[in-house]
């Protein structure tokens, strides 16, 4: 990173940008990082209904997730599920009888319809600059990447490394197409596959667009007194008879106590004794950017005025008022101790003005040339003193509006703008010089040729290194001692929460964590959350366990441990349905049954009550009045919905009192007073159609999940 910083800083976006380019036209696609000789790719990681997934698969569909910012154990779960899902469909698929034929992957590839060509063809082949796609690449691909065998044959021995995974990548990105496709099919059929007859079109417009008018009280469940008291048997009894909404995937509850690495009063002296030292050779040093990246730091060539400073307000007079090769410090700014040397003084000018010559730059080989005509160019204008800059602008500058004014760019403010040609024009460039420049538009030969002074405000230049207050190794070893002694004297969740509460100590608890998580609620998403998560789920360890490892987060932006974690586990739970044990379901499932439980004792009242007035009076409610509501969105108020409402509605006789229904919000008797009949339907094809489409997105929203349950899916990456 400090390598790609320091190209960044020095060269510019393009520089960085084309050497990605670079990277990635060689390496093709995705590229995964190199593989470790010894591992062999052909080891079986798993299987999926009998359908081998071997470590190259495995590692192939990872290198796709790398560089999104995501850990180690997401990465590996998120390519795990592409696995077993896109494998799962293929399988359906060609059961179904479905398969991509030689020309359909022709027109994937090579179709001039956006709409026909794959999309995963598109991406990988598309310039984000012009945002059109290579289709000689493309074509280059197909014509040379048939056969291994003579791919392979030409590559020199040095080569041979690189161009095995440039083959592979295309064979992977060839099969991710046909999969792609083949799933396409499979989804199309099952979307062909739904029909509405129009008798059930027209009952559905019925149901849904019928407007019904009647009078309602709502009851509190809060105002309802005497239910009975809800049972553990009761609640796995709804459960059983309602599975689906309660089916669970193995989980571990754990608790964990976080034990932190701080640096102390001597650890912070120690780094400004040393920072104390490194000030008084920098009051020597006479290469100032040697010792500032030799100590880990960018010197920036910024001039800042006195209110621009980044060190502390309270230096800044001073910092602008001491002679060049002065330092100052060692101070605290941020968590750190720095010191800062003041390099050069200077009065900046308000605005500059300047004129260039632009050489655009897309790709490798515009890079190279760009560079060479802009040398080429710069040597002639410092040579040859008949050598004209409007002219060469006039005649090679691809900024269209500038090269009519032989390349002048006009007056520049030092708000906005390109940050790297404002690095030259007011802090590093000198008026008449030339240079040239990266930026994101390409190369520039600038030439400063004016500056303004209008305010005449006094700027200093400075070197800063800085340490940031850290522990120690002696800090870090000290902690890890007291945790392991933790560890060994309490080896069980009640000795362990015990013995925090003595200590002092919070004690962390997260539910519901399921194989292959990495993030912890209190410890978040991280190698030592995957690790807890892993262990809890180890056929070995046992509820009330205490982990004997110690398991470490680290500070990775400055390279330390920061805690140790010391974790029990408090709960396990096997796959299936969901039962009282759980804390939410019970909660959920007691609260719907002693919901309904309250409707049955309204009813019971009913029984004796004369009318809807009678039975609102009786629990101190109004009778409410709702307006030609209809059943698509049920909305009874301007902010309350309620379907079971709108049902008792629809089942009741207009002027009778319909029985008591357990709502979201409270108990609901309703008595109609009148009912709008569902116009009737006049575009029927189009209302099948839209039928067709709802039906179509609630099976494919649920035939996944079913497909996965009736799956044989082995994981054995853990073995292997």
């Amino acid at each position: 990173m400090a390598l790609l910083g320091t190209i960044r800083n020095r060269f510019g976006w393009v520089m960085m940008g084309l050497i990605f380019i670079g990277i990635g036209s060689f390496l093709f696609m995705d590229a995964s990082g190199p593989q470790n000789k010894l591992n062999n790719t052909s080891i079986k990681v798993g299987s999926i209904n009998g359908e081998k997934i071997t470590r190259q698969d495995y590692n192939a569909v990872s290198a796709r997730y790398k560089n999104r910012g995501m850990v180690d154990q997401e990465i590996e779960a998120n390519a795990w599920n592409e696995i077993v899902v896109t494998r799962l469909m293929i399988q359906k698929a060609k059961e179904a009888g479905f398969e991509v034929t030689a020309p359909e992957m022709g027109q994937l590839f090579t179709s001039k319809d956006r709409f026909v060509m794959s999309r995963e063809v598109q991406q990988q082949f598309t310039n984000p600059q012009t945002n059109q796609i290579d289709m000689a690449a493309i074509q280059d691909r197909l014509d040379n990447y048939a056969d291994k065998a003579t791919f392979m044959a030409n590559v020199p021995d040095e080569n041979r490394a690189a161009a095995e995974k440039q083959f592979e990548d295309w064979v992977s990105l060839k099969k991710r197409v046909e999969s792609q496709r083949l799933q396409t099919k499979y989804f199309n059929a099952l979307d062909n596959g739904f029909f509405t007859p129009t008798w059930m079109a027209e009952s559905e417009n019925k149901l849904r667009n019928t407007a019904y008018s009647f009078e309602y009280t709502a009851i509190p469940y809060s105002a309802i007194q005497g239910t009975k008291d809800i049972s553990d048997a009761d609640i796995n009894a709804y459960i059983k008879a309602n599975p689906r909404g309660y089916k669970r995937e193995a989980s571990v509850n754990v608790d964990f106590l976080t034990f932190d690495v701080i640096p102390t009063a001597k650890d912070s002296m120690d780094i400004y004794t040393e920072m104390a030292d490194k000030a008084k050779e920098f009051m020597t040093e006479e290469n100032d950017t040697f010792f500032v990246e030799a100590n880990g730091e960018v010197f920036e060539s910024t001039y800042y005025t006195k209110d621009e400073i980044k060190e502390p307000k309270s230096l800044h007079d001073s910092l602008m008022n001491a002679q060049n090769g002065t330092v100052v410090g060692p101070y605290l700014h941020n968590g750190q101790y720095r010191i800062a040397k003041v390099v050069d003084h200077k009065i900046m000018p308000d605005s500059v003005r300047a004129r260039h010559i632009l050489f655009q730059v897309q790709t490798q080989a515009q890079l190279q040339r760009g560079r060479q005509l802009l040398d080429s160019l710069k040597n002639v204008l410092t040579t040859n003193e008949d050598a004209s800059f409007d002219s060469l602008a006039t005649l090679f500058s691809q900024d269209f509006e500038s090269k009519r004014n032989g390349g002048d760019m006009g007056w520049t403010g030092k708000e906005g703008g390109d940050e790297f040609l404002k690095e030259y024009l007011f802090y590093s460039g000198k008026k008449d010089s030339l240079r040239i420049i990266g930026t994101q538009q390409g190369f520039h030969l600038i030439q400063i040729t004016d500056e303004r002074f209008d305010t005449n405000e006094k700027a200093v230049r400075l070197a800063v290194i800085g340490r940031d207050i850290i522990p120690s190794d002696d800090t870090r070893k000290a902690v890890e001692s007291k945790v392991n002694d933790f560890i060994i004297a309490n080896r069980d969740a009640a000795s362990m929460s015990k013995a925090a509460k003595e200590q002092n100590i919070q004690v962390g608890s997260s539910a519901s964590l399921q194989p292959d998580g990495y993030e912890i609620n209190g410890l978040g998403k991280n190698d030592a959350s995957a690790k807890i998560i892993e262990w809890a789920h180890n056929s070995k360890t046992a509820v009330n366990d205490v982990s004997l490892e110690m398991f470490r987060i680290d500070n990775e932006e400055l390279n330390y441990t920061s805690q140790f974690v010391v974790a029990s586990l408090t709960k396990k739970t096997p796959k299936g349905l969901a039962d009282a044990s759980d804390p939410i379901v019970q909660a959920e499932v007691d609260r719907i049954l002693r919901n309904k439980a309250k409707a049955e004792i309204v009813n019971n009242e009913l029984k004796s009550a004369s009318s809807l007035e009678a039975i609102a009076s009786k629990y101190g409610t109004n009778v409410q009045t709702a307006n030609a509501v209809k059943y698509g969105d049920a909305k009874i108020s301007a902010v309350v919905t309620e379907s079971k409402v709108l049902g008792a509605a629809a089942v009741t006789a207009t002027g009778q009192v319909s029985k008591a229904v357990a709502g979201n919000a409270g108990v609901y008797v309703v008595r109609p007073t009148s009912k709008a009949e569902a116009p009737a339907i006049t575009d029927m094809k189009q209302t099948q159609t839209d039928m067709n489409n709802i039906v179509t997105r609630a099976v494919s929203g649920s035939i996944l999940s079913d497909i996965k349950d009736e799956a044989d899916i082995v994981d054995e990456r853990k073995s292997n």
